[in-house]
């Protein structure tokens, strides 16, 4: 405004003077006054965007197709729906509003709507009244919780109070998991600290599980060492071979997302390989700690010799298993990056230096010397602790 004032001043200050000039100047002032009210009283009238809102669907109102030509000359269709829905929760609850729900051809037929249909929608609203809803997302959570309350109802039934033990374990590992690591991560603490928490959570699991008992120290020492094996030889990995996987869209949306906060990728990347492996040397360790206690009870008199025989077939019984599992866990979160690169016929000796498929090679195979590292760690431990307790 001072701006507009001094140029008027130079433009026009030698044609007016005396009470000319200040109306002049009054008028510029007024009419600023005038443009700011405006334009803030817009700003204020603007429409603001609630959050997500329960809504079911009482009525599908119209569905039209519109049918076309798309690529490699293969029909397909776009379907506008028009539903009518009564919200469920919230301000506008038991309000009714008519939305649109379009599905595009290259998306699948069950994302049309029915009635009775329960979903999300935004709602879009000025001066406490709605002007649009927009359709979100399905409503999953309660297909969820009844698939939560049957698996809980299998484990209580099937595994007994061994299955209550494994339950309430999960669920620490859960909340662990999907509640404070990311928060921990997020606030720029050291990958160590994360691990030393991770091993803790796992030797109170195993606790929980197995008791306390040699073969519990055994899995515990076994799972150490064969985690330690695995995220060294994964780190001196990846910087020999200058690895990354956070080059694709939704990793690079993830890493500019928190580009505010002191994080070492290298470092998340090897708790990434850490998490995934720590199910496996669970499983493994407790096979064989398991088989080495129940050889005992059938004959304490075992020879030791024997003894670490039996534990050494039993972590070879299940050696080829656990690989398989570790590469199957680790080709399913890439498994679409493979699938495209095999779309675009990327030939193989592309796909493997990709960063993203070097990073999940060499985090099976790091893992899979960790797994095999940690067998002959817990038959070795579990006979020291014996020997040990007879001496």
């Amino acid at each position: 405004m001072l701006f507009k004032i001094k140029l008027f001043k130079k433009i026009y200050g030698g044609m007016m003077h005396g009470k000319a000039y200040k109306k002049a100047i009054i008028f510029i002032l007024i009419l600023n006054m005038i443009s700011i009210k405006v334009i803030y009283g817009e700003e204020t009238n603007m429409d603001k965007f609630l959050g997500k809102t329960k809504a079911i669907v009482i009525d599908v109102l119209s569905t039209k197709e519109d049918k076309r030509i798309i690529k490699d000359n293969k029909d397909g269709s776009n379907i506008e729906q028009q539903v009518e829905v009564l919200i469920k929760t919230g301000a506008h609850k038991g309000e009714i509003i008519v939305i649109e729900n379009i599905v595009d051809y290259s998306e699948a037929k069950e994302f049309l709507l029915h009635k009775g249909d329960k979903i999300l929608i935004s709602i879009q609203e000025r001066d406490g009244k709605i002007i649009k809803g927009y359709l979100y997302e399905f409503q999953r959570d309660n297909y969820l919780v009844y698939l939560l309350a049957c698996c809980i109802v299998l484990m209580s039934i099937i595994g007994r109070l061994e299955g209550i033990k494994s339950l309430f374990t999960i669920v620490l590992i859960l909340i662990f998991t999907l509640g404070l690591l990311p928060a921990v991560i997020i606030k720029g603490y050291s990958s160590k600290i994360v691990c030393i928490c991770i091993l803790l959570l796992v030797i109170m699991a195993i606790i929980i599980i197995r008791g306390i008992n040699r073969g519990a120290y055994a899995s515990i020492i076994g799972i150490i060492f064969g985690g330690t094996v695995a995220g060294i030889t994964f780190r001196v990995m990846s910087n020999i071979a200058r690895l990354s996987e956070y080059n694709n869209l939704e990793n690079q949306t993830f890493t500019y997302s928190l580009r505010d906060i002191n994080i070492n990728y290298k470092e998340l990347l090897s708790l990434n390989m850490l998490i995934g492996i720590i199910g496996v040397l669970m499983n493994i360790t407790i096979v064989i700690s398991s088989a080495m206690r129940e050889t005992e009870n059938l004959n304490p008199n075992i020879d030791t010799l024997k003894l670490m025989m039996r534990g050494m077939r039993a972590g070879r019984k299940v050696l080829g298993t656990s690989i398989i599992i570790l590469i199957l866990a680790n080709i399913a979160v890439s498994f679409d990056f493979i699938a495209s690169a095999f779309t675009y016929k990327i030939s193989f000796m592309e796909l493997i230096n990709q960063s993203i498929i070097a990073s999940v090679i060499v985090r099976i195979l790091c893992g899979a010397i960790g797994v095999i590292v940690s067998i002959p760690i817990t038959v070795g431990t579990y006979v020291i602790c014996r020997n040990k307790s007879i001496n």
